[in-house]
């Protein structure tokens, strides 16, 4: 018995997947809930409804003794739709999917327990045992929480089966429910694990297509994307150009290495300074580029501008000092701040890099703020 319970132990331990792993994809999991519900619950709320108006039209015996049923049901699937459409992102919205995802479970395995074991007594409840099996298809959690569900509902089926039925028929939907679990049980574990390396793996593709390799930050490519989708959503924002002063002349003097260092840390730097949801990357060589979105305070864009280059006067230190570069790093700052229909990717750059060059010509490690974006925008579209 001990030799076979460890068998079992070894197979779990396989096929389960780690709360590391599941952790990492805790985000597409909670989509995948969402949108699994989402579909559900229309479906039935579309079917109940249908089988309420054919039950008061009808003439069939079944269906009339259900109406109410089905009514009910028809309306305990749109407030679940409802809830789970309506609900915004906060720091409860994985618990709110999570408990809509179990109660609209819990529902529907219910419902399948009293047709089949109340409505239908001189029957197999099959659709019980098709939930069962399909449940684990649809929805994912960890493992030992999708079958402890399983498991409740199998053992309340199968005491109002045993309680209710015939002696026969109660025997066999309580064998066939027994049969179904283990089923459940592997399809849970088993697909469970398959979707969330599915997961893992696009992340992990997603992170190192979109990633520089040198300082972590976003590359070009996802920098242009990210920008312009934060500006189609939020219509106004800060961009900031930042160039370090004489990179070439610091691996001219010093070694690439020393090159390298340097942008490693003005990276750090970057990161430490912009929060989260202020995209940050680098655009190409020695130049960086962050986009604050959803504001044109420009004050704010300013004050954070600075920061960042005090940060890195007073933090990044060269080997030595030599009569063209400092002993110290130096980054101009180039700004520009914008918001209306017209606002882009293309004209914010350009005119935070006019702002960078002007910076560079006043003598390099100064932030410039560009004041005219408005009738740069006006004068590109004139002239397309």
């Amino acid at each position: 018995m001990k030799s076979i319970f460890s068998i079992f132990k070894s197979i779990y331990q396989r096929v389960s997947i780690s709360n590391e792993e599941f952790s990492v994809a805790k985000e597409e999991i909670t989509t995948m809930n969402r949108n699994a519900v989402l579909v559900l619950s229309f479906l039935c709320t579309i079917l109940f409804i249908i089988l309420c108006i054919l039950s008061v039209i009808t003439d069939e015996h079944t269906f009339r003794n259900n109406t109410f049923l089905y009514g009910f049901v028809s309306l305990f699937s749109l407030a679940i739709f409802a809830i789970v459409f309506f609900i915004k992102k906060t720091p409860r919205y994985h618990i709110v999917i999570k408990i809509a995802m179990y109660t609209f479970m819990t529902a529907i395995f219910f419902y399948s327990i009293f047709i089949g074991v109340y409505r239908l007594q001189k029957n197999y409840a099959v659709s019980f045992f098709v939930l069962q099996f399909a449940t684990p298809i649809f929805f994912i959690d960890r493992a030992r929480k999708m079958c402890l569900f399983t498991f409740i509902m199998t053992v309340i089926f199968s005491a109002l089966s045993f309680r209710t039925k015939a002696s026969e028929l109660a025997s066999m939907d309580i064998i066939n429910a027994a049969c179904f679990f283990p089923l459940s049980l592997f399809s849970s574990v088993y697909l469970s694990k398959l979707k969330i390396h599915q997961f893992n793996l696009s992340r992990l593709i997603a992170v190192e297509r979109d990633t520089d390799g040198l300082t972590g930050l976003l590359n070009k490519t996802a920098l242009t994307r990210k920008v312009s989708d934060a500006l189609e959503k939020t219509g106004k924002g800060i961009l900031m150009i930042l160039d370090c002063d004489n990179f070439k002349g610091i691996n001219d003097n010093f070694g690439h290495d020393v090159g390298d260092y340097v942008l490693k840390e003005i990276s750090f730097h970057v990161k430490n300074i912009f929060r989260e949801y202020e995209i940050s990357g680098r655009f190409g060589g020695d130049e960086f580029i962050v986009f604050i979105p959803g504001t044109d305070d420009v004050q704010y864009g300013r004050a954070k501008a600075k920061y960042l280059l005090e940060k890195i006067n007073t933090s990044i230190f060269l080997p030595e000092k030599t009569s063209s570069i400092a002993q110290n790093a130096e980054v101009s700052i180039g700004i520009a701040v914008g918001s209306g229909e017209h606002i882009s990717f293309g004209s914010l750059f350009k005119c935070a890099d006019n702002a960078l060059y002007e910076a560079k010509s006043m003598g390099k490690n100064r932030v410039v703020v560009a004041q005219d974006l408005l009738s740069f925008v006006q004068d590109e579209k004139d002239t397309d």
